[in-house]
């Protein structure tokens, strides 16, 4: 279901089988599961954007995301202005007209700008990752932005935007320092489980540090971070050795002998 929306999640299930590749059995089987389920989810979709678009594509602004990110205008963030438009030669539209019945067309135009772009300027592309990694991470109110629709409020309910991203940012900055709590540990129990979140966000970053970076991208993330926030939360509570004794102990009680 998340491919639906993010086409990356096609690939969350390999990273499972990577990481816990010496259960070789058991999760061969479950990601043969897993990816039949997908391809069922998925199909319908596929077919659909075939008969309206002419290419079974699960997404056509891929191509157009990749442009964004690199361009010789890119800054590493979201950016859609005419000088960018103009790139697309005859297939350029501004937000407004995106969809008009030339999404495949502009989408693999737009990739092909990018894929010259990033094949003639290495050191340019790769010197934009660190601003689209700040890009990604610098804030956690996207959320209340798009509810609230930021230009059209009035001066009483900018106040109430502004009270409400104080609160959220305040959160996500208290979160990300709990998860920053967490790593010690996760990294020193060497146990697949703890290190699978992990692993699947460094691989959703590394997505995005190719293309753009877009605080709103980040929100799929957002739970794992939370579970390893909980885990620097405990850890600062009651201690690592405690922690970690309880996860070792059957039925989650402090294992003999932890402090």
């Amino acid at each position: 279901m998340a491919a639906l929306t993010k086409t990356q999640a096609i690939f969350v299930p390999a990273i499972f089988l990577v990481v816990f590749v010496h259960e070789k059995k058991s999760i061969l089987k479950l990601g043969a599961i897993l990816y039949l389920m997908m391809l069922a989810v998925l199909a319908p979709w596929a077919v659909r954007n075939q008969r309206v678009m002419g290419k079974a594509v699960l997404s056509n602004i891929g191509g157009i995301v990749l442009m964004i990110g690199n361009n010789p205008y890119s800054t590493g963030k979201q950016m859609w202005d005419a000088r960018v438009i103009a790139l697309l030669g005859d297939l350029g539209a501004d937000e407004d007209h995106m969809f008009d019945g030339r999404e495949v067309a502009r989408d693999a135009r737009a990739r092909q700008v990018a894929v010259d772009f990033i094949i003639h300027h290495p050191v340019r592309v790769v010197s934009l990752w660190p601003k689209k990694f700040v890009g990604l991470y610098r804030s956690d109110v996207e959320g209340f932005y798009h509810v609230l629709g930021l230009k059209n409020l009035g001066r009483k309910m900018r106040i109430v935007y502004i009270g409400l991203r104080v609160i959220g940012e305040t959160y996500y900055l208290a979160m990300l320092g709990l998860w920053a709590v967490s790593l010690p540990v996760v990294l020193r129990s060497r146990r697949a489980a703890y290190s699978i979140g992990l692993v699947v966000c460094a691989y959703f970053t590394a997505v995005y540090l190719v293309f753009m970076g877009d605080p709103r991208y980040h929100l799929a993330l957002i739970p794992w971070i939370a579970m390893y926030s909980g885990i620097g939360a405990t850890v600062a509570l009651v201690g690592e050795k405690s922690f970690l004794g309880a996860q070792e102990s059957p039925g989650g009680s402090p294992a003999p002998g932890a402090s």
